[in-house]
């Protein structure tokens, strides 16, 4: 009789890490692709276009999206929560486009482009996944000086009627490097 209790409680137990673990490769390959989202949203307001960025910001962070932005310099910016120095009736994703538009017009930057690279994806749960990947921006300002700023970009992700929201999103710059343009080359050595 203990052996059949044992077996049934590990059934169960088998049963239960099934129904927790999300669809295999499809959902893999949904947050895989749902996540480039945010670089084509923060290339759009790079390039001056709010209004395009956060249309598709609205799409790609839950309505309660929380995010922690360190760029390099001072501490990082915790929004939303006590320190975080946007107007509390700004809703999250707004104030994450103004935390970058601040920091774009901060750099003079005149459009931006920004790769996810080495993205991992884990499920902690059936409508939970994990991205942690590496993220190389690109920066340009009017005179063509562009500056990399290479770093670590970590979100949770939770599905909700069927469709995966970025819920928690972790920036880290970890450096920047200047890449000036090529002088001119003087007529008389064409």
């Amino acid at each position: 009789m203990k052996h059949i209790a044992v077996a049934l409680v590990s059934a169960l137990s088998v049963m239960a890490c099934a129904v927790a673990r999300a669809d295999g490769p499809a959902d893999d390959a949904a947050v895989r692709n749902h996540v480039t989202c945010y670089p084509f949203g923060i290339d759009k307001i790079g390039r001056g276009d709010r209004d395009g960025g956060l249309a598709i910001w609205k799409e790609c962070f839950a309505s309660n999206f929380e995010f922690s932005a360190f760029i390099g310099r001072g501490e990082p910016t915790n929004c939303p929560g006590p320190s975080c120095p946007f107007p509390k009736d700004m809703t999250s994703i707004d104030m994450r486009a103004a935390f970058a538009k601040r920091a774009f017009d901060g750099g003079g930057f005149v459009k931006t482009s920004h790769h996810l690279t080495n993205v991992t994806v884990s499920f902690p749960g059936a409508d939970r996944a994990i991205v942690n990947a590496y993220v190389q921006a690109w920066h340009w300002k009017a005179d063509n000086t562009v500056v990399v700023a290479p770093g670590t970009w970590d979100v949770e992700l939770t599905r909700t009627d069927g469709k995966w929201l970025i819920t928690k999103e972790k920036l880290a710059v970890a450096g920047a490097a200047v890449i000036t343009p090529p002088a001119p080359v003087p007529a008389t050595a064409r």
